[in-house]
């Protein structure tokens, strides 16, 4: 059986989500956008510079007992470090606890 793998950020918001095309966001004057479906949210334009510096899918999915790999580029757009914490979540969480990753 597949299982769906979703990353997000440390506040719980799917990356996928956070960062989709203005196509399915309204940004408001305050610093928030809203999604399709009504609920707001806070954004952080440092987190939003990382993400966009990072390359990768934001929603795989994963066979039973098998592995994967993820490849993720790292586009710098400015010389620095970066340091992210992110969150991979699988969709039947009750059997596959959420995995912590740092990116460096």
């Amino acid at each position: 059986m597949e299982t769906e793998i979703i990353f997000k950020n440390k506040k719980g918001i799917p990356l996928g989500l956070l960062y989709e095309a203005e196509t399915g966001m309204s940004m408001s004057s305050r610093g928030t956008r809203t999604p399709r479906g009504g609920n707001r949210f806070e954004y952080d334009q440092e987190e939003e510079k990382i993400i966009n510096q990072l390359k990768f899918e934001k929603k795989l999915k994963i066979k039973g007992y098998s592995e994967l790999s993820i490849p993720i580029e790292f586009v710098p757009t400015e010389i620095g470090n970066i340091v992210y914490d992110l969150v991979v979540y699988f969709e039947n969480y009750l059997h596959s606890p959420p995995i912590d990753l740092v990116l460096r």
